[in-house]
Formats: C-alpha cells, sequence, structure tokens
C-alpha cells in the first residue's frame, strides 16, 4: 500500500517533499535583514516559502512549479501563515524564457530559495542557455551531467539581483563526487558560496538520501572561505568548520572535512600503516557463473565476530584477479550499511566481487588497523566519508586517508 507521500511522488518529476524542520533551517541561514522579495522553484507544497514568511512576515512571494496538484496546497500554507502577497506560475522551470519572463513581470528578486527534483532530463539545446544565464556556463563536462538540480540552481541565479543570496537543497552527488567537481568549481569562482550545512539522513519524507543547503551571494567570486556545517536529527548544529575555496572544490561536505581537521599526531592511516588496497575483480553477474569461490557484500551475514573462513581457491586458469587470503581485511566499497561490513580473512582463499576491498597491511600493523576500523569511532568515521544515495560508497583514497585512533608508530 502506498503512503501518502509516495503516491504524492507519482508522475511529479521525482519530488521529495521538504519536512518543516529543513525549511526553518534554511530560511534561519540566509543572511539576508529585510528582503522584499523572494522566488522560490519548485516550490511544491510550499515548505520553503512558508518558513521564508514565517521569518520576514513582509516579503513578496512568487512560486513556480509545473505540478498542479499541488497548487491548492501551496496557496493555504502560505495563507495560514499570514502571506499576504504571494503569486504563482504553474510552468516549467526548465525552460530558457521563464527568467525572463518571470523578471519582467515582477523584477529580480533578493531572496531565491529551491528544493529541486533530483533526476537527470532529457537534453535540451535551452539547458546550455539556462546554464549561461546563471553564470554556469563551464559547470558541466557533458550532457550526463546537466542534472535537474544543476539547471534550478542556474535559473535561480539568473533570477536574482546582483548580491542576492540563494538558498538550496542539494544532493550528496553535487557535494561529494568526483563528476561534479567541475559544478562545485564553477559555482565557487563565479559566485560567493558562504555556507554549506550537511543534513541528517532522513531530512526528506520516505527517502534516506544525504541532502545538503547551500547558501551562496550571486557574484562575488570567486569564493575564498566558506563555512561548513553539520545539523543532528533535531536541527541543533555543529561547531563551523571553515576552509578555503580551493579545497571545497574537492569536496563540501562536513563530515570529509572534520576528519581532515581530526587528523593529528595521535592519529595515523591506512596510508602511513603501508597498506594496499585493492577493488574486488569480478562483477555479480560474473560471480553467479564462477566456477571458484567468489567473495561478495552478501556473505558477510555468515561472518561470526569479524573472522572469515573461506574455501580453498585451487589454481585459477586467469591470474588477473584480486585474490583474499589468510590475514586479509575485506571491506565492503559499495553497500547501505558498508561501513558494518568489515572482516578479517581467518583462513582459505577467494576472487572478490568489485563490490569488496582487500586491504593488505604489514603483519606488525594488521591487528590494529583492524581493531581501530571496526571501533565504534572507526565505523563512525567510515560512514561519514561514504558518499552516494540508496547504496552508499567509499573512495579508495579517503579510506587510505582516514583518521585511525589507538595505534601509534
Amino acid at each position: 500500500m502506498q503512503t501518502k507521500f509516495a503516491a504524492k511522488r507519482v508522475g511529479t518529476l521525482n519530488k521529495f517533499f521538504t519536512k518543516v524542520s529543513v525549511g526553518e533551517l534554511l530560511a534561519r541561514h540566509i543572511p539576508c535583514d529585510d528582503p522584499q522579495t523572494l522566488i522560490d522553484l519548485g516550490a511544491g507544497e510550499g515548505s520553503l516559502s512558508k518558513a521564508a514568511v514565517q521569518r520576514w512576515p513582509n516579503i513578496s512571494i512568487v512560486t513556480v512549479d509545473l505540478d498542479p496538484t499541488t497548487t491548492l496546497t501551496l496557496q493555504e500554507s502560505l495563507h495560514r501563515v499570514g502571506c499576504i502577497n504571494h503569486r504563482h506560475h504553474q510552468r516549467d522551470a526548465l525552460t530558457v524564457d521563464l527568467s525572463s519572463g518571470l523578471i519582467e513581470e515582477h523584477g529580480r528578486f533578493d531572496v531565491a530559495v529551491c528544493n529541486p527534483p533530483f533526476f537527470n532530463p532529457k537534453w535540451s539545446r535551452d539547458h546550455a542557455d539556462v546554464l549561461q544565464l546563471g553564470d554556469l556556463a563551464d559547470a558541466c563536462g557533458s550532457k550526463a551531467e546537466v542534472t535537474a538540480e544543476v539547471l534550478f540552481i542556474a535559473q535561480s541565479l539568473a533570477l536574482l539581483k546582483s548580491g542576492g543570496r540563494l538558498a538550496v537543497v542539494v544532493p550528496d552527488s553535487l557535494i561529494t563526487t568526483s563528476r561534479a567537481q567541475k559544478f562545485r568549481k564553477s559555482l565557487l569562482q563565479n559566485h560567493t558560496v558562504e555556507t554549506v550545512i550537511q543534513l541528517p539522513l532522513n531530512s526528506f519524507h520516505e527517502t534516506d538520501a544525504q541532502c545538503f543547503i547551500i547558501v551562496l551571494k550571486k557574484d562575488g567570486g570567486p569564493t575564498q572561505a566558506l563555512t561548513l556545517l553539520n545539523a543532528d536529527v533535531d536541527q541543533n548544529l555543529s561547531q563551523p568548520i571553515q576552509i578555503s575555496g580551493i579545497n571545497a572544490e574537492n569536496r563540501m561536505d562536513f563530515n570529509f572535512h572534520f576528519l581532515r581537521c581530526e587528523k593529528s599526531d595521535s592519529h595515523t592511516t591506512l596510508r602511513e600503516l603501508g597498506a594496499e588496497i585493492f577493488r574486488g575483480s569480478i562483477s555479480t553477474v560474473q560471480r553467479k557463473v564462477a566456477e571458484f569461490p567468489v567473495f561478495h557484500t552478501s556473505d558477510y551475514k555468515d561472518i561470526i565476530d569479524g573472522e572469515i573462513n573461506l574455501p580453498e581457491l585451487g589454481s585459477l586458469t586467469q591470474s588477473a584477479k584480486v585474490v583474499a587470503e589468510a590475514g586479509d581485511i575485506l571491506m565492503a566499497r559499495v553497500d547501505r550499511n558498508l561501513h558494518e561490513k568489515i572482516g578479517m580473512v581467518a583462513n582459505g582463499s577467494a576472487v572478490l566481487t568489485d563490490c569488496v576491498y582487500r586491504i593488505r597491511l604489514p603483519q606488525q600493523h594488521r591487528d590494529l588497523a583492524y581493531a581501530a576500523l571496526c571501533s565504534d569511532k572507526g565505523r563512525m568515521n567510515l560512514k561519514a566519508l561514504t558518499k552516494g544515495v540508496g547504496a552508499r560508497i567509499i573512495g579508495k583514497a579517503d579510506l587510505l586517508d582516514m583518521p585511525l585512533s589507538g595505534i601509534e608508530t
């Protein structure tokens, strides 16, 4: 049976509906004292606009959404919080003529808020023009990188006055992945990114996707420094971390940079211990027809107290396969709960799927490193470094450079 939020998502361009607390957090961190006008693209049922009205009761709100089923709820929501100046447009936010039409009717805006849908639209020549309008023409290296959320950001920027503020909810993929590095660089170079807030999982109804809030000022780039914050489930915020714009091009998530700040003389890393990390070489499809033992993430269910007992592999006709042997640490590379899937091979040998890392260390460091990875702190750090939606993934470099507690070298 569908829940009410799942039913709403059917045919609505992959929307996820914003919790009230997220809207309040977003509005609270926009550094504007008395803005007069606000634009909300992909407004949905109005959570972000409602939070803005509660902070600035006299603000004039313009909302845009393609979905007609949310219009009544949106209007009623804003009316209940006392919004007296609201105009709604049922328009497609991805069309190039949207900004010119809205600017002609309403002028440019002081503030933009946005929780865009997360999907890859069919490519249109309009998309290149939308990116150009938002000064993000160099943000995407290929058509496949032009996602709806990037286009919504560009469109929102096009609608702002110079110096206006944009607060937008974005997925993990734009903040952490190497694929989105061109986007981050373009945003940081052309505008002033001020704050990035890492939201807790389950911040949106019926999804555990990792999301973030970016707050930025139109124009004024390149960004010299920005503030990173982490929000817990009660919307309490961590102590801020300041990072440079150059470092933000790599990643902009609090957890990653917090671990970098934590790294000190009292912490070592797998890299410093001389670890070799190899990704498995067999796909899950190949595993099904393999005539030799293959270890996959699903096999962790049979592990007791972290001890992995493998069959004897014997000889292989192909040598270019990653094989686990006694003393190797095996850790899931891709999995929803990869931080919990760690074990050490006690005996036997097997080929590994490409969803598993083989970590091989000098014998004198092996047990301590394994204990550090399996500790509560180690698992928390591993979880912090994962990225992705649904099945999470951890990069080899991030794993090699993660601080390990309790090891003296």
